[in-house]
């Protein structure tokens, strides 16, 4: 059986019967800690399922946890845990960094197709404009400044929509399709439309800031979460 179980605002798990008894063992799961598996219908506190002998208990050697069936009906006081967290969707299956950094290879190819041809136009109106007044002069490092803004801004005004709506929408960019990968709330629900925003824009800004080290953080996270992910509360998961 698999266990889940809730450590502030984090989930844990799943995690096998014998790892669950090490860690009630080893006073990381207490009785106040909610937990859950897959004969419950509802998250509960640890001690409300347990003989009050084993719940008061403090930490350190106990005998063997009896894990038979659990009870199916949520006990009166922990009726509503979702009031204080969302609940999180058991099964997610996260997405691993291969997949995610080919989902936004994909995405940066499809967005400089639709980019570039812009920013070729811009650049060729300044130059004219410029050529035309007789103040080109390439060795000036603003107008290799103002050319940079400009591929900055247009790249801010497809990148921002394309992954908004595609986000907010279906819960994927092109390349998280092609991938089979979707972002998902702790629940498993598809975001919002201001939280895709908000998670694009900051994605945005944080690969252009830090070159891509951002993604780097899922590497030392269990739940394979970059910088975007833990600002906004998302996964990105395997689609089922």
């Amino acid at each position: 059986m698999n266990w889940y179980y809730a450590t502030g605002q984090d989930r844990r798990g799943p995690v096998s019967d014998e790892q669950f008894q090490e860690l009630v063992r080893t006073g990381q799961i207490t009785p106040q800690t909610l937990v859950w598996n897959e004969s419950m219908t509802a998250w509960q506190a640890w001690g409300s399922l347990q003989p009050p002998a084993i719940a008061a208990a403090a930490p350190g050697p106990l005998a063997p946890i009896p894990l038979a069936p659990l009870p199916t009906a949520p006990a009166p006081s922990m009726a509503s845990p979702a009031e204080s967290f969302p609940a999180m969707e058991p099964g997610l299956v996260y997405a691993n960094f291969w997949q995610r950094a080919a989902a936004r290879i994909i995405d940066q190819i499809l967005m400089a197709l639709i980019a570039l041809p812009i920013v070729v136009l811009i650049a060729m109106a300044i130059f004219y404009q410029r050529i035309s007044s007789g103040s080109l002069d390439m060795e000036n490092p603003m107008v290799n400044l103002v050319i940079q803004f400009v591929t900055l801004g247009v790249f801010s005004v497809v990148v921002l929509p394309y992954q908004t709506i595609s986000i907010g929408r279906w819960g994927q960019t092109m390349g998280k399709r092609l991938l089979g990968i979707e972002v998902v709330m702790p629940d498993g629900s598809r975001p919002s439309y201001a939280c895709a925003l908000g998670r694009s824009a900051l994605e945005f800004l944080l690969l252009n800031c830090t070159c891509c080290l951002g993604y780097l953080v899922m590497l030392f996270d269990n739940q394979n979460r970059t910088l975007q992910d833990f600002a906004c509360n998302t996964r990105v998961v395997r689609k089922r």
